[in-house]
């Protein structure tokens, strides 16, 4: 339990980090390279989403994989053969997407974008560029992923923050001290996304600590044949993933200009503050949840599932509900834009919510892994993404931007309380409609009530929108502290004393 506290400590650091670093350094590329420029940036965290997919869920396989079982020198070798094998498909993946990006640069900067006055032969170049930067990325998810199943997250995280922190500083030193050019922006990503890969793949090797050499041809491949039902389900889930977080920006990207797909993206990113305390938990949490299906301890399992959902969904109902319902303000303050902020006048709150309401998902997402189970996924998927489709490119191309979070915010709920209720029947003890109203709704209620007080109260009093934003994360951080309390303070107690003296 000691490992597991330090591991959700540390993946909230690298969290907070990634957040920080985002709102940090977005106002600063807006001011040199211009609105339009940003939204090509904004229209890379898109194209990675699409092609990262190409990675076939396989980064995520082996984090389980790595997770099971236990140190003996058989099982380390067996997890090792079994990177050597998933290299071999990750190396020719990232090959594929450059050359899609190289091949396809044309299309999307003559076809696809509304590039504004932006010549086209740099958008070309600077699509060609991040497939470069997609593909490296892509292979450093993979040995991540086993360092976090091997339970190493710390080391993860540093070599995360620290890669994270290169990039962000030194993108900003070369287009402030040198050219305010996007393809140097990119040629100094490349160079510290490779760096970033060769420390990790160093360190998942210094841990496996193989005492015999150890020898891999091809025929090993057929070891991947263990795997592939789990790793389809995967894949099937991360299309999904795609469809329900990516389908707007792309339909954005095709009927709206440059500079709505920044405010738009701008939102969403506002939006993944919420997502710092689920993703942190879930990081820490999912090793723990696959030992115990490992081991049997149904017991054990469902106790832990409770104390992180209950907490994890307080959390969250917290954060959508004073980030969305200040959400122009702080974008206003955060962006330095009052054109991202006219732009975003309603649809930021629908956008916001709609993010943070996925998020309730992440813990019950990670009981279903840890048995195995990729079904319920893709039945909700199934359900959903024709109709999510549809909506999209019809809401987008007839109401622009609110019509973009209309659909997202309607959907978004929809699948979370349906996902919410198809895990809980499975796998909860109790009664999945009362665990739903519990832990879900009831928390999102009372946070939205005293979000919307608060803002009456807030606007009604003060005129700087700086002012605002202060008082609004001071109302929001006393809430959380209050419904913790109040919701859930003996999950809060049996954690940390379990932390403190751990079995």
């Amino acid at each position: 339990m000691k490992r597991f506290g330090l591991n959700t400590i540390s993946n909230i650091i690298a969290r907070l980090w990634s957040m920080v670093a985002i709102y940090l350094f977005i106002p600063f590329y807006i001011s040199i390279l211009g609105e339009s420029a940003y939204g090509l940036v904004s229209f890379f965290a898109t194209l990675h989403s699409a092609l990262s997919i190409l990675g076939l869920g396989l980064s995520n396989t082996l984090r389980r994989e790595y997770a099971l079982g236990n140190q003996s020198e058989e099982n380390r070798q067996r997890k090792y053969n079994l990177l050597r094998s998933v290299e071999v498909i990750y190396l020719g993946i990232g090959i594929l997407i450059f050359l899609l990006c190289f091949a396809g640069a044309g299309f999307i900067s003559n076809h696809w974008l509304n590039i504004e006055a932006l010549p086209a032969s740099l958008v070309e170049t600077v699509i060609s560029l991040m497939g470069v930067s997609i593909s490296l990325q892509l292979i450093s998810n993979l040995y991540a992923g086993c360092l976090f199943g091997l339970e190493h997250q710390v080391q993860a995280n540093i070599l995360c923050v620290l890669w994270s922190a290169a990039k962000n500083i030194g993108a900003l030193a070369v287009i402030y001290f040198i050219v305010p050019d996007l393809r140097w922006f990119y040629g100094w990503h490349i160079v510290t996304d490779f760096i970033y890969l060769v420390s990790l793949r160093i360190c998942v090797k210094k841990h496996l600590a193989i005492t015999q050499k150890q020898k891999w041809s091809f025929r090993d491949m057929r070891n991947l044949s263990a795997i592939w039902g789990y790793t389809l389900g995967l894949f099937l889930i991360s299309m999904i993933a795609l469809v329900n977080r990516q389908l707007d920006k792309i339909v954005i990207s095709k009927f709206l200009t440059l500079t709505e797909l920044g405010a738009y993206t701008s939102s969403t990113t506002l939006g993944n503050l919420s997502a710092i305390i689920p993703a942190a938990i879930y990081t820490a949490i999912f090793p723990r949840f696959t030992k115990s299906v490992s081991a049997g301890a149904t017991e054990k399992l469902l106790r832990d599932f409770n104390v992180a959902n209950r907490i994890v969904n307080i959390t969250i109902a917290c954060f959508i509900s004073f980030i969305g319902l200040f959400s122009v303000q702080l974008i206003r303050v955060w962006t330095g834009s009052q054109i991202y902020a006219d732009m975003l006048h309603v649809v930021g709150c629908l956008v916001v919510f709609a993010v943070g309401i996925t998020e309730f998902q992440q813990i019950p997402y990670a009981l279903a892994l840890a048995h195995g189970n990729t079904k319920i996924n893709v039945l909700v998927g199934a359900i959903f993404i024709p109709v999510l489709g549809v909506s999209t490119w019809f809401a987008i191309k007839n109401y622009g931007l609110l019509g973009a979070g209309l659909v997202y915010f309607f959907t978004a709920s929809a699948q979370t309380l349906l996902y919410e209720y198809l895990v809980y029947r499975k796998y909860a003890a109790a009664s999945p409609v009362k665990l739903v109203l519990k832990d879900t709704l009831f928390p999102v209620a009372v946070s939205f009530a005293s979000a919307y007080i608060s803002r009456r109260l807030i606007i009604g009093v003060v005129r700087s929108v700086l002012i605002q934003c202060v008082l609004a994360v001071f109302a929001g951080a006393l809430t959380l502290a209050l419904m913790l309390y109040f919701m859930s303070g003996k999950d809060l107690k049996m954690l940390i004393q379990e932390i403190k003296h751990p079995k």
